[in-house]
């Protein structure tokens, strides 16, 4: 009995997890914008609490430190251009999926290898 109500229940999920997602995939660009834009402040913060390293015993430390400090000010300098971006690239708004866009972004436009060596 009890194998045939998780059997339902299950099914039941499934159905409504099929059927929500056309719904929820036809989000509004503004509800879009809101998400996007949260996605890359808490990003930005990332990387600014990574730049706080700056000051390391460690050379390869400060490297990274250095490469964030880049990465925080263009993603401040240029978040209205990444978020139009991700929605016309259809990024959904998983952080994962964001901040590999947003990397991908920031490495074909600033080389910091060169930036970050002395």
């Amino acid at each position: 009995m009890k194998k045939r109500f998780y059997l339902i229940a299950l099914a039941a999920l499934l159905a409504v997890g099929i059927c929500a997602e056309p719904v929820l995939s036809q989000g509004n660009t503004t509800d879009m914008e809101g998400v996007y834009n949260k996605l890359i402040d808490e990003y930005i913060a990332s990387c600014e609490r990574k730049s706080e390293l700056r000051d390391s015993w460690s050379e390869n430390v400060r490297r990274v430190a250095a490469v964030n400090c880049l990465k925080g000010a263009f993603y401040r300098n240029y978040k209205e251009e990444l978020v139009t971006d991700l929605i016309a690239n259809k990024v959904e708004p998983k952080p994962y999926l964001v901040r590999y866009h947003l990397n991908r972004r920031f490495y074909e436009t600033v080389r910091p290898t060169a930036v970050a060596k002395r």
